[in-house]
């Protein structure tokens, strides 16, 4: 987030959502829940902003300096979890990706 990285992450939410956003505060290691299974998901960072209708917004972040962003579909991250779950029966990671 170096280097005007908010004002850049703000900038690109606003063009999505067609409305000017603020982003608030970040929580590094952010653990979201979303659904029932056990323990949460521990997002790299988690950020809150809201509208410039005052809305509430959010946004997780999941990246590595080294990992592309977005280059896995939903069906290559499903087909993952399937053969995880051959190695370790517990895995819930091919319900929650069906989910």
């Amino acid at each position: 987030m170096n280097r005007n990285g908010t004002a850049q992450l703000e900038a690109r939410i606003s063009s999505i959502l067609s409305r000017p956003v603020v982003l608030e505060q970040g929580s590094p290691e952010y653990a979201a829940r979303f659904d029932r299974y056990e323990g949460p998901a521990r997002l790299d960072l988690g950020i809150s902003g809201r509208t410039d209708y005052g809305e509430s917004l959010f946004v997780g972040l999941e990246a590595k300096v080294d990992e592309h962003f977005g280059s896995e579909t939903v069906w290559g991250r499903r087909l993952k979890a399937t053969e995880a779950q051959k190695s370790n029966s517990r895995s819930r990671a091919s319900a929650r990706v069906k989910e």
